[in-house]
């Protein structure tokens, strides 16, 4: 099999896992330029639309072997939902590593697979606390887009 030519504009969706608890199953919408040199993919991705949009693009570098591709996802702040709902963005933090795998389906020209975020941070500058989320995604390639 050859290798996925993966340059140009795609459009996906994350769905959030059961780690999200009442969040479980929401959806978030994005647009996504990649690059690709040889098996070496970069890229950026922009949220449109969606549970957890991230007003600021997150940057994409990863690797592209046959069907398989597999990249990291990283904003350059954190944001999150706190328990009541309300959406917080830290500018001086950068967002965890999003790791994404997938495989290709050539039916319909587009990705599918799962992702995970496995971080951790500091609560009261004392204690270390680990998590992991995960959840589901796609991607479609566009046809005859601009530029992001």
């Amino acid at each position: 099999m050859s290798i996925v030519d993966v340059s140009g504009i795609w459009t996906g969706m994350i769905i959030y896992g059961n780690d999200y608890r009442k969040n479980s199953g929401k959806k978030l919408y994005f647009d996504l330029e990649l690059f690709q040199n040889e098996h070496e993919i970069t890229g950026k991705s922009i949220d449109t639309t969606g549970y957890g949009v991230n007003p600021l693009p997150a940057t994409i570098k990863g690797t592209i072997a046959d069907d398989r591709i597999r990249f990291i996802k990283q904003y350059p702040n954190r944001h999150f939902t706190d328990s009541k709902g309300t959406e917080h963005l830290v500018y001086s933090k950068k967002g965890f590593k999003i790791e994404y795998t997938g495989t290709y389906n050539d039916l319909d020209n587009s990705f599918h697979g799962n992702w995970i975020i496995n971080g951790q941070f500091k609560l009261l500058g004392l204690f270390t606390l680990k998590f992991k989320n995960t959840g589901s995604w796609t991607m479609t390639k566009k046809h005859n887009t601009k530029r992001l």
